[in-house]
C-alpha cells in the first residue's frame, strides 16, 4: 500500500502540474476562441465521476477500448489497462492528468497577473519564449505551484 502510494505521488504530481502550467501557458495566449479550449479542458475537472467512470471505462477497455482499437491500428497489442496489475497505476496517473482542469485554471489565473511590462522588456533585451518563461514566468508563478504541490 505504501509503494503504491508513493509510486502514484511520485510519477502523478509533477506530471500533473507540468501538464496543468503547460496547459495555462498554452490557454493564456490572446487568440480568438481561446474560451472555448479554456472551456473544454475545463470541463473533466466538474464532471460527474460516474460520467467520467463510464468514459474511461470504454477508452481503456482491454477488448474494444478506443485506445487499444487505435494502437492495433499499428500492430501494437494494447495492455489490459484496469485488470492488469503493471497497468493500473499508469493507467489512473492518465486519468489524474486529464482531469487537471481544476490546477490549469489556478495557473491560468495566475499567469494572468503577471505583468506584461517584464515580458515586454525581456523582447527588447532580446529573450526568446524559453528564456521568458524560464526566468520571468516560473519565478512568479512558483507559490503557486508550491500550494498545489503541497
Amino acid at each position: 500500500s505504501l509503494y503504491n502510494t508513493v509510486y502514484f505521488v511520485l510519477f502523478n504530481v509533477p506530471l500533473t502540474t507540468m501538464f496543468s502550467v503547460f496547459l495555462a501557458t498554452i490557454l493564456n495566449q490572446k487568440i480568438r476562441g481561446i474560451s472555448i479550449f479554456r472551456t473544454m479542458f475545463y470541463l473533466p475537472a466538474v464532471l460527474s465521476g460516474v460520467a467520467v467512470y463510464i468514459l474511461w471505462m470504454q477508452l481503456l477497455s482491454p477488448s474494444a477500448g478506443l485506445i487499444n482499437t487505435f494502437l492495433g491500428w499499428f500492430h501494437i497489442s494494447g495492455p489490459a489497462w484496469l485488470f492488469d496489475p503493471n497497468w493500473t497505476k499508469p493507467a489512473l496517473i492518465l486519468m489524474k492528468i486529464w482531469s487537471s482542469g481544476g490546477a490549469m485554471l489556478l495557473y491560468l489565473a495566475t499567469l494572468q497577473n503577471v505583468p506584461r511590462s517584464l515580458y515586454e522588456s525581456a523582447a527588447i533585451d532580446g529573450a526568446g519564449v524559453w528564456g521568458k518563461f524560464k526566468n520571468i514566468t516560473l519565478p512568479l508563478i512558483t507559490p503557486i505551484i508550491f500550494y498545489d504541490v503541497i
